[in-house]
């Protein structure tokens, strides 16, 4: 409740959306945790696998539904994403959360068929799947200890001096604390014979 939902200008959409999201994350990965524990000790192995991999794939559109509104909420915009470290850690949680996607379609449709004649493979796919999802959860706590984008990106800055007979034109890219690119343009009276000074 403390984190980032709740300081959104649209709390009523950010916090619902967040506790959801936190929920279904936990059941989806904390299932298939359990399920690396539990696969081996079952007498109908093939109807658990199958009772979870539904309850997976349920959770899985949740935590993407929820977590496309609360990274849109957090960033707003393609800038955002791509020039702010909350965005990179987003991109890379989402790139996370394709992988364990792909390993979620592969234990469905190549394990499961398999498991009553071999449960090795399933297994060592589940444990695999649970090392990326720990990699998906540090990133999320990285994300947790960013400022959102939305707050944080910014547009280059740009001004316009005029004075008789000519104008200055001046650009700050990206106009924030660390390195930024300086531009001047010196204009004539007739708006012509620019020349940039770096």
């Amino acid at each position: 409740v403390g984190g980032h939902a709740w300081t959104s200008s649209a709390r009523g959409l950010a916090l619902p959306a967040d506790v959801a999201h936190q929920i279904l994350v936990a059941l989806w990965l904390g299932g298939v945790a359990a399920l690396v524990l539990a696969v081996r000790l079952s007498e109908d192995r093939e109807r658990l696998v199958n009772r979870f991999s539904a309850v997976a794939m349920a959770c899985a559109i949740g935590v993407a539904a929820t977590g496309t509104v609360s990274g849109y909420l957090n960033v707003r915009s393609v800038n955002a994403l791509t020039s702010t470290g909350y965005g990179q850690l987003l991109i890379a949680k989402v790139i996370g959360f394709a992988v364990l996607i792909g390993f979620g379609y592969l234990n469905r449709h190549r394990y499961l068929p398999a498991i009553n004649r071999a449960v090795n493979p399933l297994v060592r796919s589940l444990r695999r799947e649970t090392a990326v999802a720990l990699v998906v959860l540090a990133l999320t706590a990285g994300l947790v200890n960013q400022p959102p984008a939305a707050t944080t990106a910014t547009k280059p800055f740009e001004t316009t001096i005029v004075v008789p007979g000519a104008s200055l034109t001046m650009t700050v890219d990206p106009a924030r604390v660390g390195l930024n690119d300086m531009h001047l343009y010196f204009f004539d009276e007739a708006g012509t014979g620019a020349f940039p000074v770096d």
